[in-house]
């Protein structure tokens, strides 16, 4: 938040346009992520089907998805940030999905660049989008540092994680593989 210069819907009605979806993907700012996703979760007459969720709220986001009792992926669980939030109507009600795009988002660049077991990454930052760096290199068997402008947060994140941490000035000393 701001996000209004995303280039997301550009992309995403795109998709929904060549694939004949009736969906349209819009950006709505905010001050309070509640403002949008209570009306998204009860179901509102004009709230989404679907969010996608960005900084700032992805946290606030997987609070919610805990506190709505929706269905968490492992992924977003791991990462403990929540970037898409879906509402499916099933034969018992609707449900809500609570997914972390971003691994994955993470693991196929990690294929792409050729990245494996053993590689090292520097990641540099420790907010929402980290934590979905760290679950891809987790799984994945990447070892990473944290560079963070307070070491103390990345010490922080590095714990939760067990993974290294440094401060940001130090990221010029970083001999790895990857530079996230």
């Amino acid at each position: 938040n701001p996000a209004s210069h995303s280039r997301s819907p550009m992309i995403h009605n795109r998709i929904f346009f060549d694939s004949r979806a009736c969906a349209a993907y819009s950006i709505v700012e905010t001050d309070s992520f509640l403002d949008v996703a209570e009306a998204f979760a009860r179901g509102d007459r004009f709230a989404p089907a679907g969010l996608s969720v960005t900084a700032p709220f992805k946290g606030e986001a997987f609070g919610f998805a805990v506190a709505i009792g929706a269905r968490i992926s492992k992924r977003a669980t791991a990462a403990r940030v929540v970037n898409t939030l879906v509402r499916e109507q099933t034969p018992a009600g609707p449900v809500i999905i609570a997914d972390n795009t971003d691994v994955e988002g993470f693991r196929v660049a990690f294929d792409d660049l050729g990245a494996s077991v053993g590689s090292s990454a520097a990641l540099v930052g420790a907010g929402g989008t980290a934590r979905a760096a760290l679950v891809a290199a987790r799984e994945a068997g990447i070892r990473v540092t944290i560079f963070n402008r307070s070491e103390e947060h990345a010490k922080e994140r590095a714990g939760e994680y067990g993974c290294e941490a440094r401060a940001l000035g130090e990221l010029a000393g970083f001999e790895g593989d990857l530079i996230l």
